[in-house]
């Protein structure tokens, strides 16, 4: 026999229990239902996943990976850290014993079905036999558990579906900084995150402290990896050919300030141009304004700029786009790829050049 010191925790008129064991020791005392089929308390449990968190656990799942489209660095292994605790309904009765001001949890060698799991199934059962690494088997490893006393069925169900039904899935903002400070991203990625938070700290920025960096909130603000995602697909940074971020920053910054000036409407917070669309619509624009004005000779800073894109109005008729639409006409910005085709075909009409003259200087 075992015995585990908990802590007891009064929530009304329910109390429940904190404990800290091994929890290759708690599985040994749960019986484990069939992978992906139906449980009366909640959700049926993954295989593929246990064993993912498993590898995990031992240090064995490298950070760098599965994540689709990415460019990373290789080699940043896990921690095996698990510092959530799974949730446990103590099936038998009179097993959580006081003395004194004190609580122990007290388990025996024949306990095969002292638990239910009420939260954390995966968590829990990637410490099975089955699946854990016979390697980690002399490893000192505890995790905590919050331990319920007999309760009924309704009520294990609330609790899991309380712990699980109003959880919000990490947005992309927030995976793609916290990678970044990782040090798990490189390339393309790591250079393109470096941009857009140039633009979204410098005060010379227009899309000053107007990016959603790390998931924060901004009211009107611009997400992080839409705006890399249009820096990286436009064309835009190989035309400048240059790796130097302050630059590529300061390029794209001229560049909308110079729209911003020109656009009827443009400074008014709800106009096109301060969302996203109106973004992708200019900077997909971008590369053919450099190589007109590459051919024409022109420098490229916010007053030559400003010439140019009513250059490319008195062509394309394009400030016009940034209004209001009725119901019975096409809007441009309605979809990401009607953006971009209605930013090439008006980019299209500028004059091209294959001259040596550098409009950066």
């Amino acid at each position: 026999m075992s015995r585990i010191r908990l802590t007891k925790v009064k929530q009304g008129n329910y109390e429940h229990f904190i404990m800290v064991a091994d929890p290759r020791k708690i599985m040994k005392t749960i019986v484990m239902p069939e992978p992906d089929k139906r449980q009366e308390i909640q959700r049926p449990w993954s295989e593929k996943r246990v064993q993912e968190i498993a590898k995990y656990v031992v240090s064995k799942v490298n950070l760098a990976e599965g994540y689709k489209g990415e460019e990373l660095k290789k080699e940043q292994w896990s921690s095996g850290i698990i510092p959530n605790c799974p949730l446990l309904n103590l099936k038998v009765r009179d097993r959580i014993i006081k003395e004194g001001d004190e609580y122990f949890l007290e388990i025996f060698d024949e306990d095969t079905d002292l638990f239910d799991i009420l939260d954390g199934q995966h968590r829990l059962m990637a410490f099975s036999e089955k699946y854990i690494d016979m390697d980690f088997c002399e490893e000192n490893y505890d995790m905590g558990f919050v331990i319920f006393k007999t309760l009924d069925r309704n009520l294990m169900r609330e609790i899991f579906m309380i712990c699980n039904n109003k959880q919000e899935q990490v947005k992309p903002d927030v995976l793609i900084y916290l990678m970044y400070q990782l040090g798990i991203v490189s390339g393309v990625k790591e250079s393109n995150f470096k941009l857009v938070d140039l633009l979204n700290t410098e005060n010379s920025s227009p899309l000053y402290h107007r990016i959603k960096i790390g998931g924060e909130k901004i009211r009107g603000g611009l997400s992080a990896t839409q705006v890399m995602k249009i820096i990286n697909n436009c064309g835009f940074l190989k035309k400048l050919d240059t790796n130097d971020e302050n630059k590529q920053m300061r390029a794209i910054s001229e560049y909308i300030l110079a729209w911003y000036s020109v656009c009827p409407g443009a400074q008014e917070s709800n106009h096109t141009l301060k969302k996203i669309s109106g973004i992708r619509y200019i900077l997909f624009l971008a590369p053919y304004v450099y190589d007109y004005c590459l051919n024409k000779e022109i420098k490229w800073n916010e007053e030559s700029l400003k010439s140019v894109l009513r250059t490319l109005n008195d062509s394309t008729g394009c400030f016009d786009l940034f209004r209001t639409y009725g119901l019975d006409e096409t809007n441009p910005f309605a979809g990401e790829s009607m953006t971009i085709a209605k930013a090439e075909s008006d980019g299209s009409k500028l004059s091209r050049a294959t001259t040596d003259f550098n409009p950066l200087g």
